[in-house]
């Protein structure tokens, strides 16, 4: 059922859980992408001479991943990820629809 504010009245609960579960679910689908990026942006070059990274594009990052660690590679820092993007999304929504309701008045 779909929950709206001018029917219900304001009920921050709902805007803050559900943003919560929407920011921990979006930065568990996420993180093997952000895992990906955090390896390409953090390799060190090959050498001294030679400053091409060792790990060039998504393709190369995530079979590297995979050799490396396997699956569970992908989901390296899964939970500091959620605890921090969860909250931040919960937050932002609750604030979002506080605004909301009391701007439409």
């Amino acid at each position: 059922a779909v929950v709206s504010t001018q029917s219900t009245g304001y009920r921050p609960m709902i805007h803050i859980v559900s943003g919560g579960l929407a920011g921990g679910l979006a930065a568990a689908i996420t993180t093997p992408f952000d895992v990906c990026k955090t390896l390409l942006n953090t390799q060190p070059t090959m050498g001294e001479g030679n400053k091409q990274p060792a790990v060039r594009g998504i393709r190369n990052a995530l079979t590297t991943i995979y050799r490396v660690a396997g699956v569970s590679g992908f989901y390296k820092g899964w939970a500091p990820r959620m605890l921090t993007i969860a909250p931040s999304t919960a937050i932002c929504w609750w604030v979002y629809e506080m605004f909301k309701f009391s701007l439409s008045d």
